[in-house]
């Protein structure tokens, strides 16, 4: 896209060029079915705490009021109901029977403040989970194994191993330790009745670093093989990444993700692979040094809603190609690997994606909230994409008190804890975008489109409802910094979105349902953002103060006749419509 030199030289220009009210525009929804048993166990789902975080946790956890309180605001209040646990390289520590205390060290060799008092050990988890009817992705541990002569944490990898680890370098012996424990494990969980708990079992964790993806098949299979011993009909996810950058690592990713595939058809177990994993993350603005920069909401907003998954052109990486040498998005080009190596109704799971966070100013605002559902309502309409899972779910006041604000946007609930302050979960745009996640990943994906592209909609069927998902992407500049020079990840997302929004940014709308479905004239409008501003900060800086932004539920009456619905929707906003049938 080129650059549009000048238009925001005077910002009430455009207001004056801009059409006077709301555009029309028409969405037609059909009965064709792009995408079916959605369940939204699969997609309202968000990562377990890091070590840093856990002591915050024990305090939830230990104190009656706060876990019950935490419970049902996760269950009802922002409608994420599945957790992946643990949290990323803290899998390596999940040992069934080993208590924290006992790698403690180990844990504090990449944790500094980890605490083995706040370790939640898999015996809690579980419990929380069945006393909240929660879900989990479970997370086994292909890194290391106990070895119990010694009473000590083994890493697969020897100190001075060759990086990536050869499976002719496998510890045979410690293998098999590590599988007996896993079906130990297996055996605990069915004795207990928690495998009706767990959506999938992931084996592993972004292991591309250290590992080939054969050594790692190799692990990861005689795992898989003691887990299906057990429980036969456990759903198996393992580790890929598709290569999406300029660096090494397209490349490392790229070959890891074959090798692991080709190691386990080798190993007869392509047939109970049911996903692999891929793990996005997207920044608005990137320094010419690599690390993140500062940026506006309007520049969050505008390359986040830039971005789709099953789209070949709007993506933040470089072009993805077919043998062809056609383009294609990044669900086509992983779906693609999966199949030339043998894998037709294997499926991609997102285990970890977020749009921006760490060191971005908005990265709570309605801006990333709206980004965010952007992404994930994609995801769950994507084919081949079995589920998704936010990174992360839990900040705690008290622990990061003497942080700078920035760093509070890579967590989506906020729990204040201070001694000041009454101990309360708190919902940000991010968490509060699942309320409208929850309702719209649920039975099957129906073909939509847009007269214009500003609106991105999604719509899915069940047998009593329709439901019509559609963020308005037009927002005008409140001002000139909004679309100042930067380096982006996106090119020139703000100028262009900036650009498109000149002739209005609210639409009046004529939605056409699929002939055969009968609506009630009572439909019922869940709104997230309405009258909100792009630039409200979800956190003041250097404050614990927090400006909720709720999703808001009405019931409007008189928009259908026939086949046909209308409505007006508000700029940079997030509206799902809910049609029963008559």
């Amino acid at each position: 896209m080129r650059r549009h030199f000048a238009i925001f030289l005077c910002i009430c220009a455009t207001t004056v060029l801009a059409a006077d009210g709301p555009l029309p525009a028409q969405i037609t929804i059909d009965s064709s079915v792009v995408k079916s048993g959605l369940d939204p166990l699969d997609y309202c789902s968000a990562n377990w705490v890091w070590t840093t975080g856990t002591h915050a946790l024990r305090k939830i956890l230990a104190t009656p009021d706060y876990r019950r309180d935490f419970m049902k605001f996760l269950h009802d209040d922002v409608h994420i109901r599945t957790l992946r646990y643990p949290a990323g390289g803290n899998v390596q520590y999940v040992h069934f029977g080993i208590p924290g205390a006992h790698f403690i060290d180990d844990m504090r060799k990449t944790d500094s403040s980890a605490n083995p008092d706040d370790w939640i050990e898999l015996d809690e988890f579980f419990k929380f989970l069945a006393d909240g009817d929660l879900r989990t992705i479970f997370q086994v541990n292909t890194l290391s194994w106990y070895d119990d002569a010694k009473d000590k944490l083994v890493s697969f990898i020897p100190p001075g191993t060759k990086l990536p680890m050869t499976k002719d370098k496998i510890d045979r012996a410690g293998l098999q330790k590590a599988a007996d424990r896993v079906e130990k494990m297996a055996q605990w969980i069915k004795a207990n009745h928690y495998d009706r708990l767990i959506r999938i079992w992931e084996f592993g964790n972004e292991e591309y670093g250290g590992y080939t993806g054969e050594t790692y098949g190799v692990i990861a299979g005689e795992l898989i093989r003691r887990v299906k011993k057990v429980l036969p009909e456990a759903r198996i996810v393992v580790t890929n990444q598709l290569g999406v950058t300029h660096d090494e690592w397209k490349q490392i990713h790229n070959e890891f993700s074959v090798g692991v595939l080709k190691e386990l058809r080798e190993e007869k177990l392509a047939d109970v692979i049911d996903g692999v994993t891929n793990h996005v993350y997207g920044f608005a603005i990137v320094r010419p040094d690599g690390n993140i920069g500062t940026s506006t909401a309007y520049q969050e907003f505008a390359a986040y809603t830039s971005f789709l998954p099953d789209d070949p052109y709007r993506q933040p990486w470089e072009p993805l190609v077919n043998e062809k040498g056609q383009r294609v998005s990044i669900v086509r080009k992983q779906a693609d690997m999966l199949d030339a190596n043998g894998y037709p109704h294997t499926n991609i799971f997102m285990t970890e994606f977020r749009l921006g966070g760490m060191q971005e100013q908005y990265n709570q605002s309605l801006a990333n909230g709206l980004g965010n559902l952007q992404l994930a309502a994609a995801y769950a309409a994507a084919p081949r994409v079995g589920g998704c899972t936010i990174h992360s779910l839990l900040h705690a006041s008290a622990v990061t008190h003497q942080r700078p604000f920035q760093i509070w946007g890579y967590d989506v609930i906020n729990f204040q804890m201070d001694e000041d302050l009454h101990p309360r979960f708190v919902s940000t745009p991010v968490s509060e975008a699942y309320n409208l996640l929850w309702q719209i990943a649920q039975g099957d994906v129906l073909r939509s489109t847009s007269s214009n592209p500003l609106l991105f909609t999604v719509a899915t069927r069940d047998a009593k409802s329709l439901r019509l998902l559609v963020i308005n992407r037009a927002a005008r500049p409140e001002s000139e910094k909004d679309v100042r020079p930067n380096t982006w990840t996106w090119g020139d997302s703000a100028d262009s979105l900036a650009k498109e929004s000149e002739q209005g940014d609210a639409f009046d709308v004529t939605i056409t349902l699929p002939g055969e479905f009968q609506a009630s004239n009572q439909v019922q409008v869940m709104s997230l953002g309405e009258k909100e501003k792009l630039s409200d900060r979800s956190v003041d800086p250097g404050t614990l103060n927090v400006h909720e932004v709720k999703v808001h539920t009405r019931t409007v009456s008189g928009m259908v006749k026939g086949n046909r619905a209308t409505y007006q929707f508000p700029p940079h906003c997030a509206t799902l419509l809910e049609f029963k049938r008559r």
